[in-house]
Order: C-alpha cells, then sequence, then structure tokens
C-alpha cells in the first residue's frame, strides 16, 4: 500500500511538471488554426475579431508566410499590438520574426507594415496576466487546446510567459 502511494505522488509530480511543457500541434490542430487566414485571403478579414494576420519572411526560403495570430492586448495609443506564440518559441512563424522583425499586418481590412519587438519576460508576464483576468474562460479553452493543464493562477501565468513568449507588433 505505501509503494502504491509513493508511486501515485510520484506520478502525480510528474504530471504536474509536465503541465507547462506546451506541446507542437498536430497536424489535425495545425489545419484548424490555419482556418481562420481563409477570411483574410478572400478579403472578410473583418469578421474575425481581436485576431491580427501577419506576413513574415521565411527565414530561410525568403518566401512570405502568413499566420493569424490573437490579439492578447492593444496600445491604441501608440499603435501596437501584442501577440502571444502559444506553441512557443520554436514556432516556424516565431522564428520568422526572429529573423527578419518587420511584417505586414492586417488587422480586419487595415493592412500596415509593423515591426515587432520582443517583450522582456517581467512585461510579457504582465501582459499575460491581465489576458486571463480579462478572457479568463478563453484562456482556459486556448490553454486545453494546446495541451497545458492549468488552473490559470497568478503564479501559473507568469511560468507560462517563459514559454509563451509576447511580442509586441508596432505600427511603422
Amino acid at each position: 500500500m505505501r509503494k502504491a502511494i509513493i508511486i501515485l505522488v510520484w506520478l502525480f509530480w510528474l504530471m504536474k511538471a509536465e503541465e507547462i511543457q506546451v506541446k507542437p500541434p498536430g497536424r489535425l490542430l495545425r489545419l484548424l488554426f490555419r482556418l481562420p487566414l481563409i477570411p483574410y485571403r478572400i478579403g472578410l478579414g473583418g469578421i474575425i475579431p481581436n485576431q491580427i494576420m501577419l506576413t513574415t519572411v521565411g527565414r530561410r526560403s525568403g518566401k512570405p508566410h502568413q499566420v493569424v495570430l490573437d490579439i492578447i492586448g492593444s496600445d491604441k495609443t501608440r499603435s501596437i499590438h501584442y501577440v502571444s506564440a502559444a506553441f512557443g518559441p520554436r514556432s516556424d512563424w516565431f522564428r520568422n520574426l526572429r529573423a527578419n522583425p518587420t511584417v505586414q499586418a492586417q488587422i480586419g481590412r487595415r493592412k500596415f507594415t509593423a515591426r515587432a519587438v520582443f517583450l522582456p519576460q517581467k512585461e510579457a508576464e504582465e501582459m499575460l496576466v491581465e489576458f486571463v483576468g480579462l478572457h479568463r474562460r478563453y484562456a482556459r479553452i486556448m490553454m486545453r487546446v494546446i495541451g497545458v493543464r492549468t488552473e490559470l493562477t497568478e503564479d501559473e501565468v507568469c511560468a507560462l510567459a517563459s514559454h509563451m513568449p509576447v511580442i509586441a507588433i508596432v505600427e511603422m
């Protein structure tokens, strides 16, 4: 009986340790995340609220690549929109931004040139905590979709910031 309890505690500890690990999307999930590109491509980008389409330049190919991301915050007075790399810094679009931070962006029907600025850890934590505070139900659903089990406490959200970098898209 004692061994069973030790094994259960150990398994629980392992599960807790893996909660913060963001898993790369599978083929089906990748396809689902690409669906919002369709309205943008046919000129109906305005039907999708709080999302931004970025056109990055491939770091190896030099070809344009598009991705639609959730806007987790905005500073409209300074024309800054914040996005997060939900699947972490190994995402292709994130690595493309690292190589070339100048992007073409579109929110609704408005297109503009922008520059990506990678937020420091503390600012990223503050931005994610604020977003989760305002959109708790949506954040919980998105965490489950990307494979992260969390109660979304402030400490857990701050820990997520190291796995999910926040980027400021600054209009030029």
